[in-house]
Formats: structure tokens, C-alpha cells, sequence
């Protein structure tokens, strides 16, 4: 399967662990990285509590900076109880969608200028 992110397509390229996978874009190569990470980490139950799942997705590209290849990493991290039923999940990951989208369009300046006041 492959996933689609904007323009890229990104193929999987290696199963690191049963719990994480990469995938690589057609721009990936070893001079020139492109990759997405998928990983997951299902809950730990304890006698009072089901635990969390903490799922994550990483991107990384290189960028030529002042003549060394360097990387642009941007990583989604979540917590979750065990047993949620989803609904403020998919809440906070519509707000999160909604910050992006600020970002992007320069509204905030939190990736760009580190600004973290408004």
C-alpha cells in the first residue's frame, strides 16, 4: 500500500519492528532522504487503569544547508486511553489539523519562528 501526502507518494520500504514501519517517497534515496514512520505502542494494562496507546508519525526530508545535508524532522505524537470510544480523540486531532493549517498559512509562527505567544 502507499500513502499520499500532498503531491508524494510514499511506498513502505522497511518493517523495522512489528510496531514500526518506514516508508519512502520517490525523492528518497541515499543522498536525498524523503521518509514517513509510522509506529505504535499499544497500552500496558494495570490492575486499576487499561493504560494508553501512543501512536506516532514521523517525517523527515533533507535540506541542503549552508553545503551540509541536513534533516527536517516533523513528528505527531499521541496518548490515548485504553477503551476510549475515539470521539475526543478525533476532536483533537481536527484542532491539531486546525493548527497546521495556521501554521501554513503563516496565521502563527510557532515552526517557522519559534513565536509561541499571540
Amino acid at each position: 500500500m502507499s500513502i499520499t501526502l500532498n503531491t508524494k507518494v510514499y511506498s513502505r520500504v522497511r518493517f523495522n519492528t512489528p510496531d514500526s514501519v518506514t516508508y519512502g517517497s520517490t525523492d528518497n534515496s541515499y543522498g536525498s532522504k524523503d521518509t514517513l514512520e509510522l509506529k505504535r505502542v499499544y497500552p500496558k494494562p494495570t490492575a486499576t487503569f487499561g493504560g494508553v496507546a501512543r501512536p506516532t508519525i514521523k517525517l523527515v526530508t533533507a535540506e541542503d544547508v549552508d553545503g551540509v545535508s541536513v534533516d527536517n524532522i516533523t513528528t505527531l505524537t499521541g496518548s490515548y486511553p485504553a477503551g476510549s470510544d475515539g470521539t475526543v480523540r478525533l476532536e483533537q486531532l481536527t484542532r491539531m489539523k486546525d493548527m497546521l493549517a495556521l501554521e501554513i498559512a503563516a496565521t502563527t509562527n510557532v515552526a517557522s519562528k519559534l513565536a509561541i505567544e499571540y
